[in-house]
């Protein structure tokens, strides 16, 4: 119990009530009285979420029911929800988030909470690793500013590298989209992969900058 005065009672629902409708009893030592289905538990429910699949950042509709009051949701690949994602908006039968960057590629179960009560999803999610889509400019000498274009990318600066070929490089900034970053001083003359590392992935580019000196 919260609360309780002269008119007013406040209380948690029990986490282990089951969904139906109950009556509330109250007894002030002396006398019972009963208001007779006066409460109805609900419990929030996955029906389905689209897309199936997707990079960081993106976003996922989860649809469902009694999903206006859902506090957290989370994706997990360990039999619980781990990775905290962010909730965009929410009615009763639909949710919108965004998938945590932090979360490692492969499947994942997607994990509600409300009202004491946690629910999963049957189907998994499928995360997918980031992939680079192009880059600008194409050719530079060090010290050139280069744009790597894609989709998926960690939005974290310090959890990101950048590599010209085997040789890292300064990152300048990192969104869901685009990394900036610089030709490094002793990257050798010639082509070679531009690779994006984080801690849970490291993805190549398909074409080849070429670094001239």
């Amino acid at each position: 119990m919260l609360f309780r005065s002269n008119t007013t009672i406040n209380f948690y629902i029990p986490e282990s009530l089951k969904p139906g409708t109950y009556d509330i009893s109250v007894n002030n030592g002396i006398e019972n009285a009963v208001l007779t289905n006066a409460f109805t538990v609900i419990e929030p429910k996955i029906t389905g979420f689209t897309p199936a699949s997707g990079n960081y950042n993106s976003l996922l509709t989860i649809q469902g029911e009694n999903l206006a009051n859902v506090q957290n949701v989370a994706l997990g690949n360990n039999g619980y929800g781990n990775y905290g994602a962010e909730i965009i908006s929410r009615d009763e039968n639909q949710l919108v988030i965004r998938i945590p960057a932090n979360i490692p590629t492969g499947n994942a179960k997607i994990y509600i909470s409300a009202a004491n009560k946690s629910i999963s999803s049957s189907d998994d999610f499928l995360v997918l690793p980031p992939v680079i889509t192009g880059f600008s400019p194409s050719e530079g000498t060090p010290g050139t500013i280069v744009t790597i274009k894609g989709n998926g990318f960690d939005s974290g600066q310090y959890y990101t590298s950048v590599k010209f070929g085997t040789v890292g490089s300064t990152v300048i900034s990192v969104s869901p989209t685009e990394i900036k970053t610089i030709v490094p001083s002793d990257a050798p003359a010639g082509v070679m992969k531009l690779v994006v590392v984080t801690p849970w992935y490291t993805v190549a580019s398909d074409n080849d900058f070429t670094v001239k000196k």
